[in-house]
């Protein structure tokens, strides 16, 4: 049996990922959008600084990492288990090599997100196989947020995908 080798994903974005603009900024390429996507059995959280773990891994710890770059005031979207509950995202297709950039925009090797391949359905029912990040263990989730009707943007936007393009190309800020 020969297999072909998978060269995409569909990933499932949330919070400011939601966004074109924000896939743009972290991959430096316009993703294709499949469209307005529901994560079933999942709840939203607001995640404040001081609730990101500060697990040293790699030498580095992301509370530490996130606040030289942002300051005390920072916060982002996390999402933990519940069956009872929905988060409301968009679906994209992405290369492999957009993914791996993704996830490093997320501290996932850092321990901040693990991955998550989930399936999500789109507003005609048809559902997908994807990838997402859901909040690692050993942390707080912070303040619970409607996970249908929410603002993408926690901090401004034009300072997030400025931070983005540059954690892409090698600049630190």
């Amino acid at each position: 049996m020969v297999f072909q080798h998978l060269r995409y994903v569909y990933f499932f974005g949330y919070g400011a990922d939601r966004e074109v603009d924000m896939i743009r900024a972290i991959t430096g390429r316009k993703p294709k959008v499949v469209g307005a996507a529901i994560l079933k059995g999942y709840e939203l959280y607001v995640q404040p600084l001081e609730c990101i773990t500060n697990s040293k891994k790699n030498d580095l710890r992301p509370r530490e990492l996130l606040r030289r770059t942002w300051g005390n005031e920072f916060t982002s979207y996390v999402i933990v288990p519940n069956s009872n509950e929905s988060v409301c995202g968009t679906l994209f297709r992405i290369s492999l090599h957009d993914r791996h950039l993704i996830d490093n925009w997320e501290l996932v090797s850092l321990g901040w997100y693990d991955k998550l391949f989930t399936e999500v359905e789109l507003d005609n029912g048809k559902k997908y196989r994807c990838e997402t990040q859901v909040l690692a263990p050993g942390q707080q989730p912070g303040r619970r947020v409607d996970g249908i009707d929410y603002r993408p943007w926690l901090v401004p936007k034009e300072r997030l995908m400025e931070i983005a393009s540059n954690v892409r190309v090698g600049i630190h800020a």
